[in-house]
């Protein structure tokens, strides 16, 4: 982390949640050596496992957040009183929908692909 903070001239609290979070993503993994104070990181060099951890932390809990959500949505759509605003909400609505079976079509596809299944809805 003290490299992080030199290198890129950040606070030591930034480099923190930053590596956390490439940690959550599989990104790095600490190194812990004998008599090292420190904890040391290393990258990961594998792109399935990398690949593997962006999806689980940042695209599959998004698809399955709003699998449930659209439904709710569609349902208060009829409460939007002006038309105007009614037309352009069920536009973008019909988008989101839209990119919804299709990314329920591509996980499967991307599962092959990395060698485990997937499923945007949970």
């Amino acid at each position: 982390m003290d490299d992080f903070v030199e290198r890129l001239g950040i606070a030591v609290g930034s480099a923190s949640q930053g590596l956390r979070f490439l940690q959550r993503m599989g990104a790095v993994k600490p190194v812990f050596r004998a008599h090292e104070r420190r904890t040391l990181y290393a990258p990961e060099e594998s792109v399935r496992r990398l690949i593997i951890g962006i999806l689980n932390e940042t695209i599959l809990p998004q698809l399955r957040d709003s699998a449930e959500r659209l439904p709710e949505l569609r349902k208060n759509l009829a409460s939007v009183e002006d038309p105007e605003a009614r037309k352009l909400l069920e536009y973008r609505l019909r988008n989101l929908e839209s990119w919804a079976r299709k990314s329920d079509k591509a996980l499967p596809w991307i599962g092959k692909l990395i060698g485990r299944p997937l499923e945007g809805k949970g």
